[in-house]
């Protein structure tokens, strides 16, 4: 069994594997606020960090606790972190084309029927 790096944030504590800036983890949404910043937990260095605002994300396609994020650090001393959106693919929150021409074709069609029944 391989024994993970253990990397720590604190000052007092070295490691002889230190943090790359760059590197990518994969980080828990542990919450997320009203504006839709987040916090995430990256389980490999046992840490939460944020809130912060997830690149990536529309206002349609927003982090969910629970999400799996992509997460990297612009610094070695792990400290600001940058969070890419999901890291799992999310069902479309669109309609499909078919579905949205049946909808179009169901719409024209009581449109007709209503301008027949107002002619008669």
């Amino acid at each position: 069994m391989t024994v993970p790096n253990v990397v720590t944030t604190d000052s007092a504590k070295g490691s002889s594997h230190p943090l790359v800036a760059g590197s990518f983890y994969s980080g828990i949404v542990t919450s997320v606020d009203a504006s839709g910043r987040v916090e995430v937990k990256i389980p490999a260095l046992g840490t939460t960090y944020g809130p912060v605002t997830p690149v990536g994300t529309t206002e349609l396609n927003k982090l969910s606790v629970n999400d799996v994020a992509v997460c990297t650090f612009t610094d070695e001393f792990v400290s600001d972190v940058v969070v890419f959106g999901s890291g799992k693919i999310k069902a479309d929150v669109f309609a499909s084309k078919a579905t949205f021409d049946q909808l179009v074709s169901t719409v024209n069609s009581l449109a007709a029927r209503v301008t027949a029944l107002e002619n008669a």
